[in-house]
């Protein structure tokens, strides 16, 4: 099988640092299509985005660090950090007795796939114990400001210096760069997941 192709013209890769108060880190990794050429304005618009919207439906045993950045344009492309904006929230809202932090609040990523091209979606860390139940099921009054929160975390990327989120096929070997597919909306799952490494090494 060919080699799997690492680049994607004018794709940044934005790994958002996130951090749980049992030293486990909590990371999400985005792809944002920009206008310009400028990997480090397209961080701090997902970023600064993060921190407006979505940290209120976090649980306050986690913590913004900031976010790694990656041009993918070339291999290795250019890389980089920038540290979250200390006048925004800098941990989660809620403070509610939480579940594990390996149970996560799951978010679909939505668009026009090909066939065989995979999906994307998010494992947002931090349930609270009395917003799900025993299955594992989202109650409605803990699903809603949850999807508000995404809607807005999206419409402020779409909106920011003409950037598009993204989703990245690099494993396509018949593509001459990574194939990729706009999304449309992010949905959240109405029943939690799970990520073990956030619970133990």
């Amino acid at each position: 099988m060919p080699a799997a192709n690492w680049t994607a013209d004018n794709v940044t890769e934005v790994t958002i640092l996130g951090l749980w108060t049992n030293g486990r880190p909590c990371d999400n990794v985005l792809h944002i299509q920009r206008e310009e050429d400028d990997a480090e304005a397209s961080a701090r618009d997902v970023l600064n985005n993060w921190q407006d919207d979505m940290m209120s439906v976090m649980m306050n045993n986690y913590s913004i660090v900031g976010a790694h950045f990656r041009d993918r344009n070339s291999d290795p492309g250019v890389v980089g950090f920038i540290g979250p904006d200390p006048a925004k929230p800098l941990t989660g809202a809620k403070a509610d007795a939480s579940m594990p932090p390996s149970v996560s609040m799951l978010v679909h990523k939505n668009g026009t796939f090909s066939v065989g091209h995979r999906k994307g979606r998010l494992y947002v860390v931090g349930i609270a114990e009395v917003e799900a139940d025993e299955d594992g099921v989202i109650s409605a009054g803990s699903l809603a400001p949850r999807q508000t929160a995404v809607n807005a975390f999206f419409a402020g990327l779409s909106g920011a210096g003409g950037n598009q989120l993204v989703v990245v096929n690099f494993d396509s070997p018949t593509d001459a760069v990574g194939a990729k597919t706009i999304v449309t909306s992010m949905s959240v799952d109405g029943r939690v997941a799970t990520q073990r490494r956030r619970l133990r090494k």
